[in-house]
């Protein structure tokens, strides 16, 4: 059954505005690691395929200040900063593991079909989205989220998700752009309530801007760690720098 836009933006409220947990001790998931060294806080080799949008230049800026206060902030706790290049929201995540020989195979194997789909969303239309808050995503990463402007956004959205069920299923979609992610490391850690501060400043900075995704924008991307990013199909934006 398809989420309606009012279900969306409750299900989100429910973890989005308040996303840092009630303890003093902040832990991480294991499978940080795979993505970040926590003895030196460089992001690892990591790989897969994705389909993601760019963001336009307009965006860039507010969206890269959001990333620079927050490693202003806390940025011992947090892995190497992710280039505003790569920065993006994510349309559907297809493939991904430590191991290149793991996933290489799968990719390669879709790869046409993907790309067949890439050009069908390509003609979806333009989605406006408008930040609805800065939180914690399960520890892992600080994350800006987004919810669709309108109903008739809503609408573009899900048609855009429907073209990728083969790989997504039924999943419920939480549209966000990866501002940081954490280190991970028990010598550098993440302070709760220093992160529920922020976040509820960050929250109150961004809260109502829009992000505005054209058909052009969205494209098939390989990576190799969550800092290198190659688009398969050249995007219609220039990237951001």
């Amino acid at each position: 059954m398809t989420e309606s836009l009012a279900e969306l933006v409750s299900r989100v409220s429910a973890f989005e505005r308040r996303s840092v947990p009630e303890e003093s001790r902040f832990g991480h998931p294991r499978a940080l690691s795979e993505k970040v060294d926590p003895g030196s806080g460089r992001l690892r080799e990591f790989f897969g395929s994705t389909v993601i949008a760019a963001l336009s230049q307009r965006d860039c800026p507010w969206i890269g200040a959001l990333r620079d206060d927050l490693h202003r902030r806390m940025g011992h706790a947090l892995a190497e900063p992710l280039h505003l290049s790569t920065m993006h929201p994510t349309i559907c995540d297809l493939r991904s593991s430590v191991d290149v020989a793991e996933v290489s195979g799968a990719v390669f194997q879709t790869l046409d079909a993907v790309e067949g789909l890439v050009a069908q969303a390509k003609g979806t239309g333009a989605i406006r989205w408008k930040a609805h808050a800065v939180f914690n995503l399960m520890n892992t990463s600080v994350a800006l989220g987004l919810v669709p402007a309108t109903e008739e956004d809503h609408e573009r959205m899900v048609r855009l998700r429907r073209l990728f069920e083969s790989f997504t299923g039924d999943a419920p979609y939480t549209p966000h752009v990866t501002l940081a992610y954490y280190r991970g490391d028990d010598e550098h850690p993440v302070c709760p309530e220093t992160l529920r501060v922020w976040l509820e400043g960050a929250t109150k900075k961004a809260e109502g801007r829009q992000v505005v995704v054209t058909g052009e924008d969205i494209g098939l991307a390989l990576f190799t760690s969550m800092n290198d990013y190659f688009v398969v199909e050249r995007l219609g934006r220039a990237d951001c720098r």
